[in-house]
């Protein structure tokens, strides 16, 4: 029934993802805040080069003289790690991102199609493009819910939850009448080929929770 109600699809350019996006003067989807404000998770239009990044740390340093600063680490949405260093007085473009939740339909490739929750619409972004670190495309698969991340109605990125069900490929059985011992853990490969570290007691075979932004076993799925 679904898949009737799918009446509008559009496909995003991969020129749209791309590191540079220019912020246009007097846009609401920006603002002037003081570099003391600026949290992690904020996103920055850089002056320099209009360039958005993403604020990943931020450390306010107070000198014996002169005035405290900000130092910022900060990743483009290429994926480009960057650091910036601004005087907690400097105002600096902090970007308003509409944040929205959508189903992966399939991948093609690199082109991963996806479903709005409420409005079913359809879209198609590559990858690459809106998910920069590699290790974590394995879990962008059929039915994983995620957050796009727009800015002036183009994509820039995707947050993927901090839980997804998968089953445990291959690992070592647990010996039986084996004593587990506390904080012990094994390696394992998932269904998704990727390779994450497991308590003993964990089977092949067995459903469990990852967290994929972190790669970290979180908990068995109970059957």
């Amino acid at each position: 029934m679904l898949t009737r109600a799918l009446i509008v699809q559009r496909h995003v350019p991969r020129a749209l993802s791309t590191q540079y996006y220019f912020f246009h003067s007097g846009s609401t989807t920006a603002a002037k805040v003081k570099a003391s404000e600026v949290k992690v998770g904020n996103v920055l239009s850089l002056e320099d080069d209009s360039t958005l990044a993403m604020v990943k740390k931020s450390t306010i340093v107070k000198p014996g003289k002169g005035g405290a600063f900000n130092n910022l680490e900060l990743t483009t949405m290429s994926g480009r790690n960057m650091s910036l260093r601004l005087r907690t007085t400097e105002t600096v473009e902090k970007v308003r991102l509409d944040r929205e939740s959508y189903q992966v339909l399939y991948l093609d490739g690199d082109t991963v199609h996806l479903m709005h929750d409420e409005t079913f619409e359809q879209l198609s972004v590559e990858l690459p493009s809106v998910l920069p670190e590699q290790k974590q495309h394995p879990f962008v698969q059929d039915g994983v819910k995620l957050e796009l991340l727009s800015y002036e109605s183009n994509p820039i990125s995707v947050a993927l939850p901090n839980k997804v069900e998968i089953e445990v490929a291959v690992t070592e059985p647990q010996p039986k009448g084996a004593t587990i011992k506390v904080g012990a853990f094994k390696s394992c490969e998932l269904s998704n080929g990727v390779s994450i570290m497991i308590p003993p007691f964990v089977n092949t075979g067995d459903m469990i929770e990852v967290n994929p932004n972190t790669l970290e076993y979180v908990g068995r799925v109970s059957k």
